[in-house]
Parts: C-alpha cells; sequence; structure tokens
C-alpha cells in the first residue's frame, strides 16, 4: 500500500488506518459493496459473506469507548441478525427476495413477491446478500 507522506519530517512513513465508531445505532444496518465500476468494466461482486444466525455480532471492539447508542443511552454493543436483502442478477437487471426472522415463532421465512415460504436457517445469507438488519 501507499506510504503516509509526513509534512512534519519530511518523508514517506509507514502508516495504519484505523476506523472507530463513537455510537451505535438502535438497529445495525450494513449494507455491503455488490457492484464494481470502473473507466472500462462494470461488474457485480458476489463474495459470500458469512454472519451469525445464532450469535450476535459484538460491535464493541470497534467502538472508541464503552459502547452507546447514537441518544446517548449505554448499550451491549451485540446485534442479533434479524432480516437480509438479497439481490440476485447482473448489473443490468435482477431480483430482490429477503428473509427475516419472525419475532414470534423465531423462524426464518424467505419473501419473495408475493411468495412468503418458511425455510432452513442455514440457507439465509450467502453470495446474492446485499444488506443486513
Amino acid at each position: 500500500s501507499e506510504r503516509f507522506y509526513c509534512s512534519h519530517c519530511k518523508k514517506h512513513q509507514d502508516s495504519t488506518k484505523k476506523l472507530e465508531v463513537w455510537r451505535l445505532p438502535l438497529v445495525l444496518v450494513l449494507h455491503f459493496k455488490r457492484f464494481a465500476y470502473s473507466a472500462v468494466l462494470r461488474r457485480k461482486l458476489s463474495q459470500d459473506i458469512q454472519f451469525p444466525l445464532r450469535e450476535c455480532l459484538d460491535m464493541t471492539p470497534y467502538c472508541t469507548t464503552n459502547p452507546r447508542l447514537t441518544n446517548g443511552t449505554p448499550c451491549s454493543g451485540q446485534y442479533q441478525l434479524f432480516g437480509v436483502i438479497n439481490h440476485m442478477g447482473s448489473m443490468e437487471g435482477g431480483h430482490y427476495t429477503s428473509f427475516c426472522q419472525s419475532p414470534k415463532d423465531g423462524q426464518w421465512y424467505e419473501f419473495d413477491d408475493a411468495r412468503v415460504t418458511k425455510v432452513n436457517p442455514s440457507t439465509v445469507g450467502g453470495p446474492s446478500s446485499y444488506i443486513l438488519f
């Protein structure tokens, strides 16, 4: 990678980029970059995304201090996945579906246009995952 130019010592130095979160949202929404553009090429990215279905996603390692919500209320920093939006197709067109976990029975369901189907949790996610809730 490129080295950082230090204006103080007038030399290129090794550096580390660090991203920390100051406040967490009540509902965490992760939107993955699924399309790549260049001057001559446009393509869909389809890397498989792994995320916990039964365990919580712990955001505390990425927080600057003890985790807090955007309103300042302390929180655990733990997020349970409850929804996924998928995109199947290409850059020119495609189809969106979603998976959602019912708060009533804890089961996962697939939503595909007017059809709602109960699914095995192992089918949730994959290379079509686009947005996580």
